[in-house]
């Protein structure tokens, strides 16, 4: 029994372990606080974190590996750099946080490179140059950079940040060339202008797979816009922000041979459209992030900024609408809170919507006296055909016109009908492809809902 009891103790620090390798804590404390609240940023994520009556904050951040992060105090920011399991404190004057930050911890001598060398490129915005000379600029703009990260000596304190910032520093720099064909005629007046191989093979030779750097911004942008150039070379020029996101997409998808970076990448920038464009009229993007994301951890990726546009996923709150019935009397949703909401959603002048009206109405008479009620919401663009057929006593439930391309059509992007909708009591969605009244399991479903 003791030694059982030690393997699951053993069993348990060792999964408690793992959970702590995965987590970066910071504790920052304000002196004479002059905002209520700091911010921690990474990407397009933004956590704010209330400040206690002490003037400090713990956050606990899950960091896949290491993450570059910033951390905003009002509209000023310092640059971090977060591992998984570190222990990082940092104190600053309220007044004075845009000057200094003290840091404490593993990567102190990290953040505080990162906060006091910010290399700048500005020679690199001369276009005017012929492209080699313009090549050797960007090189000569790097090393000197890296000359910089080498003065300090981090590869003895942090061999990983080293290795990671070297790279970061190269696409930093390399960003410029992506610019250069344009900013060469803009600068020269030279229209006819075309960038010849050299300036493709120089792209191409930052286009490589490194799994270590996909969760670093400026590899990812250099990736991205580096693969829609060369995209246009090989004959498809990729125009507007949908079409150039997924021609990266399914470049990164041909050329790349890493599975875990191939599908980091993917989902990252399928991840960015939706959080510009949210996700309507993407289905073409939404195929190759499902052709080519399996992993779980990428696509989690995706979805999170998916689910944020979805104003339809189970368990949120539904839509709203305002429909008329008969004697041109405006409904809402609101009118049937209280009990589940079988929601059929035809018209007239569908078939296989008129398949289902039989079954539905069978479906209410066993249900009756339930709490639900079951609601048709019809999108009939011509009236009297709409009226005619609720008078005719063919139907079920409460029927209401709610028109063509409705708002509450258009949130729930149904194209087809009939649709079936379920809702609970909260008016908060419980499926929204739910089951049709001809399948041979909704009785039951519904059965185990209303009970």
């Amino acid at each position: 029994m003791r030694k059982l009891l030690l393997i699951l103790c053993t069993a348990f620090l060792f999964s408690c372990g793992k959970e702590t390798d995965n987590v970066a804590k910071i504790k920052v404390c304000v002196e004479r606080p002059t905002s209520t609240f700091v911010a921690l940023v990474h990407d397009r994520t933004v956590r704010e974190i209330p400040l206690d009556s002490t003037g400090c904050a713990e956050i606990a951040d899950t960091v896949p590996g290491f993450r570059y992060a910033r951390l905003y105090y009002g509209e000023h920011f310092k640059h971090l750099f977060l591992e998984g399991g570190e222990q990082l404190n940092i104190r600053f004057d309220g007044n004075r946080f845009h000057e200094a930050i003290q840091t404490e911890g593993h990567n102190a001598p990290v953040i505080d490179y990162l906060n006091s060398v910010r290399p700048a490129g500005d020679e690199l915005q001369n276009y005017a140059m012929p492209f080699p000379d313009y090549l050797k600029a960007v090189k000569r703009k790097t090393d000197d950079a890296l000359s910089l990260l080498e003065a300090r000596h981090l590869e003895k304190s942090n061999p990983l940040f080293d290795r990671v910032e070297r790279e970061r520093l190269r696409y930093l720099f390399a960003q410029s060339l992506l610019m250069y064909p344009l900013g060469y005629v803009s600068q020269t007046g030279d229209t006819l202008y075309e960038p010849g191989e050299d300036y493709f093979q120089a792209l191409e030779s930052y286009v490589t797979e490194q799994e270590e750097m996909g969760q670093v911004g400026e590899y990812r942008e250099f990736i991205k816009e580096a693969a829609v150039i060369l995209t246009r070379r090989e004959g498809d020029p990729a125009t507007g922000f949908y079409r150039k996101m997924l021609a990266a997409m399914r470049y990164v998808g041909k050329h790349f041979s890493s599975p875990l970076l191939k599908q980091q990448l993917i989902a990252a920038y399928a991840a960015e459209y939706v959080d510009f464009y949210g996700i309507r009229d993407m289905e073409e993007m939404q195929s190759v992030v499902n052709a080519y994301v399996t992993d779980p951890a990428a696509m989690a990726i995706f979805r999170a900024s998916y689910d944020k546009w979805d104003l339809t996923s189970p368990g949120r709150p539904s839509p709203d609408f305002r429909a008329e019935d008969t004697d041109g009397e405006v409904h809402t949703l609101q009118e049937f809170r209280g009990k589940y909401v079988y929601i059929d959603l035809w018209a007239t002048w569908c078939k296989p919507c008129k398949e289902e009206l039989p079954h539905l109405k069978e479906l209410e008479k066993k249900f009756e006296g339930k709490n639900i009620v079951f609601l048709g919401l019809s999108i009939d663009g011509n009236r009297t055909a709409w009226e005619e057929r609720v008078k005719s006593g063919e139907l079920a439930g409460v029927q209401l016109l709610l028109g063509r391309r409705s708002d509450f059509q258009q949130a729930y992007r149904i194209e087809g009908i009939p649709r079936f909708i379920l809702l609970d009591p909260e008016g908060k969605i419980v499926n929204n492809n739910m089951l049709r009244p001809s399948s041979p399991d909704i009785e039951q479903v519904l059965e185990e809902m209303v009970k």
